[in-house]
Parts: C-alpha cells; sequence; structure tokens
C-alpha cells in the first residue's frame, strides 16, 4: 500500500482525493484541518515550516502538492507557491521519495488563450502564473538531479464541483438569482474541469509514474463558449437563459465601480477589469491526456447537474461563510 502525503489536502480539491483514496494511506498536511471529518492522518502545518514537512514525509512513497495561494488579484503568491515548493522538495530529497504530483494551473500560459495544449511554451502574465512556472521549474530541476525521480505537472483550468466557491458556483448562484446578464458575443471560451473527473485523470496517470516529468492540461471536453454554458446552467436550474449585453455598455457601467475600487482600496465585483477577464478566452486542449488515453467520465453537463444539486441541497450560504473564514489567513 503506497503511502502518500497530500499538501493542502483539508481544501476543495483536497478533499474529493480523500472520496477516492479507499485503500491507500493518506497523510492530510496542511495548515488548517479538513471542513470535514477524514479518515486520513492530519499533520498540522505549512510548506514553509521545513522542521514539520520533514518530519511529516517520513516513509511516504509518493507526494500529491496541492498547497498554494491562489486568490484573484492578490501579490502575496511566491512565498507559499514558489518558497514553499523549494521546501517541499528539498525534504523529498532528503526522505528519499521519489514520486511528485505537482498541481499548477493554466495561468502558466498568461494570455495566450487560442487553443492551447502542453506543446505551447508557457508566457505568465501575471503574479500567480508566474509564480506557478517558477515552481513547475523547481519540479523539472528536481527531476533531473535523479534519473529514478517521476513527477506528473498538472495544469488545471477553473475547477468546479460540490464544495467549491469559484468562477462556476458564482455563476451558477448570479443566474440562479435571475439578475445575471452576459457580456459581449458569448463566443470567447472558458474552459473548465469538473473536479471528480481532475481527480480521475490524476489518479489513472499515478498509476504508471515514469521516470522524468509528463505535464498535463486538466481540461474537460468539449470546450464551450461562456453564452453556452450559461444556458446550460440556466436548463439545469430551470431559469430563462441570461440575456446579452454589449460590451460597451458594461464597460461604462463598470465606471463608477472602477472609481469606488481606487478611492476604498478594496476589491469589488463588477470593474473594467473583472469585465476584461469575463469576456477573455480561456481555451486549453488536454492534448497529453489525449495521448494517453486517458477518459473523462462525467460530461460537463452532468457534472454541472451535480454540482447544481449539491447548490440546492445545502445551506451554501452557511457553508460560503464558513469557507471566507477559512480562507483569510490566506489573504
Amino acid at each position: 500500500m503506497e503511502r502518500i502525503l497530500m499538501t493542502g489536502g483539508s481544501g476543495f480539491i483536497g478533499h474529493h482525493f480523500h472520496e477516492e483514496f479507499h485503500e491507500r494511506s493518506i497523510i492530510n498536511y496542511d495548515i488548517q484541518p479538513p471542513f470535514e471529518e477524514k479518515e486520513s492522518e492530519f499533520v498540522q502545518g505549512s510548506i514553509l515550516e521545513k522542521d514539520k514537512l520533514n518530519e511529516a514525509l517520513k516513509e511516504v512513497d509518493i507526494v500529491l502538492h496541492l498547497a498554494a495561494t491562489h486568490f484573484d488579484f492578490q501579490e502575496n503568491y511566491f512565498k507559499t507557491n514558489v518558497d514553499g515548493t523549494a521546501n517541499l522538495l528539498e525534504k523529498m530529497s532528503e526522505n528519499n521519495i521519489k514520486k511528485l504530483v505537482f498541481y499548477s494551473s493554466v495561468a502558466v500560459y498568461g494570455e495566450l488563450n487560442d487553443g492551447i495544449t502542453e506543446e505551447v511554451i508557457p508566457v505568465p502574465n501575471i503574479p500567480y502564473g508566474e509564480s506557478k512556472f517558477q515552481a513547475e521549474k523547481l519540479v523539472e530541476q528536481w527531476c533531473e538531479k535523479d534519473s529514478e525521480r517521476s513527477a506528473l505537472i498538472i495544469r488545471p483550468a477553473v475547477v468546479y464541483g460540490p464544495y467549491n466557491f469559484g468562477n462556476v458556483f458564482n455563476l451558477i448562484k448570479q443566474i440562479d438569482s435571475g439578475f445575471f446578464l452576459n457580456i459581449g458575443d458569448g463566443q470567447n471560451v472558458k474552459s473548465i474541469v469538473y473536479v471528480k473527473n481532475l481527480v480521475n485523470y490524476t489518479l489513472e496517470l499515478m498509476k504508471e509514474m515514469l521516470p522524468g516529468v509528463k505535464i498535463y492540461n486538466g481540461v474537460d471536453r468539449p470546450n464551450y463558449g461562456i453564452f453556452d454554458l450559461t444556458s446550460i446552467i440556466a436548463n439545469k436550474l430551470n431559469k430563462k437563459v441570461p440575456y446579452r449585453l454589449p460590451l460597451f455598455i458594461a464597460k461604462t457601467l463598470a465606471l463608477p465601480f472602477d472609481l469606488l475600487s481606487a478611492v476604498t482600496g478594496k476589491d469589488v465585483i463588477i470593474t473594467r477589469k473583472r469585465i476584461d477577464k469575463f469576456c477573455s478566452s480561456t481555451h486549453f486542449i488536454p492534448e497529453n491526456l489525449k495521448k494517453e488515453g486517458i477518459k473523462q467520465d462525467v460530461s460537463t453537463e452532468k457534472g454541472i447537474e451535480e454540482t447544481i444539486n449539491w447548490y440546492k441541497s445545502v445551506n451554501w450560504k452557511q457553508l460560503y461563510a464558513e469557507w471566507q473564514e477559512r480562507v483569510k489567513k490566506y489573504n
């Protein structure tokens, strides 16, 4: 039985990995306990704490590195994502651990957005993407130092599913409220991945980890334009498909919110920066998953349906408030 250490295993993706690691021994290494009780061994610690990391890595066979700082429009990414990864690799080397699964991000590709495969050279354009790309380089260097080491670098697109409060959850919530409008022509592609698919892709790849580094885009197919995606959500919610608002009108309406953000120094929901992000394409292709013959178990329509069923079955406002309290320590 392989002994696996998951950094950041108390979070959303870690929660879903716990659901699948039935026959394995898991150590969840995180700065906070999981939001639901798990059978895994929990070690409270940061990847910035070398001594704690070293102790947790004793007798571990493989590391699944999920821990990261990733929230939008922040600047403090490098300490956790780069320095923390360097600490982890150092202690893995000292404990003779030769297998690593590292969760990076499609953010490493920067503004490149037209059907991007793993062959494209990343050009990160935001601090988060740059921090993940630097961490990838550290992983590659770690592998090069020992011909027996193997690493999977997985670059997920937007991940969604039960217990996630990110972009897709916000779309569901806003469309359900009846106050959501599409902006622009809605043809811009938004690559996403259902968390259960992402976990399955990873587990399939972990079955045969050969020496060296392999990189995979974690993306579901097909890729939908934002209008089609919001239409799927609306139909699953039994709501009207959102209307489209011309881009120039949306940006004009956002001007007061830009001013408010500038005056208060606070991030607000409606700004031109956020509108630009919403209207940009993020179109990625999981070419290497396809080459490996890794199948997508759950369709996007089914993944959204399961997420909406969860959203309707829980007190999401309470869960969301609890989640916000938990993530304050990352800010």
